[in-house]
Formats: C-alpha cells, sequence, structure tokens
C-alpha cells in the first residue's frame, strides 16, 4: 500500500503531465490535495463526476463521441486527461471566495467540488478535511509546487 506521501507525489505528476496548461485557475497541487482528500482517488479516474456537474462543465469529450450521448460522458468521467478537464472547467466557472478570506484559493476551489457552488461556504466536509490538509502540507514541505491556488 503507498504512503499519502508517494500517491499524493505521484498524482500531482500526472495531473502535472496530463493536463500542463498556464491559463488554468486551479494549480496542479490543488487538484492533486482534492483528489487525494477523496476516498476514491486513484490513478485511473481520480474523481467522481455527475453527469449534470460534467453537462455544466462544457460536455468534454474523448474520443468520437458525440457530447450529447451517454457514451461520451461515460467515457470522459473514466478516464484521467478528461475528468480532470471536466473539474478544470467546472470550479474556473463558478470561481469564488466560499470562505470570506478575501482571497479565492485551493479551500475555495475543494469547497466548490466537495459541496457545489450554492453549498460551498460548508467547506471540505469533516471526514476529508483530514487527507485534504496533509496533503497541503505534505505539498508545501516538499516544496513540489508552491502555489496551491491563485489569488485574486
Amino acid at each position: 500500500m503507498q504512503s499519502l506521501l508517494q500517491k499524493t507525489v505521484v498524482l500531482t505528476f500526472l495531473f502535472t503531465s496530463v493536463v500542463a496548461d498556464p491559463q488554468n485557475v486551479i494549480s496542479d497541487a490543488c487538484l492533486t490535495c482534492i483528489c487525494q482528500a477523496s476516498l476514491s482517488c486513484d490513478t485511473d479516474s481520480p474523481f467522481v463526476i455527475s453527469h449534470p456537474y460534467w453537462s455544466e462543465a462544457g460536455k468534454l469529450t474523448v474520443g468520437e463521441h458525440p457530447p450529447d450521448t451517454p457514451e461520451a460522458f461515460n467515457a470522459c468521467a473514466s478516464n484521467l486527461d478528461c475528468s480532470v478537464r471536466t473539474v478544470r472547467n467546472f470550479i474556473s466557472k463558478h470561481q469564488k471566495d466560499c470562505n470570506n478570506d478575501t482571497v479565492i484559493d485551493c479551500d475555495d476551489f475543494a469547497a466548490i467540488y466537495y459541496q457545489g457552488v450554492s453549498d460551498c461556504q460548508k467547506g471540505v466536509p469533516s471526514y476529508l478535511r483530514r487527507n485534504y490538509r496533509e496533503c497541503k502540507d505534505i505539498l508545501k514541505k516538499y516544496h513540489r509546487i508552491v502555489n496551491l491556488g491563485q489569488k485574486h
């Protein structure tokens, strides 16, 4: 079984190499910690994405599936690159200061991912908070990626 440090480093590398885009609002480190906090995070399909979430994010596709088919959603939700792009699009579209600290950062992005836009003021759910904070601490400690979010 991988340690939290090993898993965090692997996921950060995957997110960086698969979807490197300097225009992203949400950093690779932040995505790693959002995933790492999840109880279902793995390197094949790191994010749990619902059909409405996927639709709101722009109905991204993999391969030749037209976006309005059930196959398009299933293919995207089970594909690393597409699921990461979906989360990035959704959070970029709905970014806001959920915790009212005057900064839009990874804590806000995680809250949007886990709670949804309308309930993001609740923050990361308590049963996931420990994993989320440990991941952030590991990335800060090892200076893998300094920026865990973008300040506005």
